[in-house]
């Protein structure tokens, strides 16, 4: 199954590949949110997730939905992660 045209499979979806499907670097999706870049570095290394509202702003930079979102964190639906 694809998910919003990234045009990869589920399970290949991590917060990086969409960053980089959307050509931004680290830097630019931190100052498009605000945030420091060590607070992308640290999600796309499995260190944290971000608030409701931060991923929010995040997918809409990305160009992606919550849901699209959420499979890049491996989080179901009850907001644990999948395998």
């Amino acid at each position: 199954m694809r998910e919003n045209n990234t045009n990869q499979p589920r399970e290949e979806i991590t917060l990086k590949s969409l960053r980089e499907h959307s050509g931004l670097t680290q830097r630019q999706v931190a100052e498009r949110l605000g945030l420091s870049l060590g607070a992308i570095q640290k999600w796309e290394q499995n260190g944290g997730y971000p608030s409701l509202e931060n991923a929010a702003r995040l997918a809409k930079v990305l160009g992606v939905s919550l849901d699209t979102l959420a499979i890049a964190f491996r989080l179901t639906g009850n907001g644990r992660e999948t395998t």
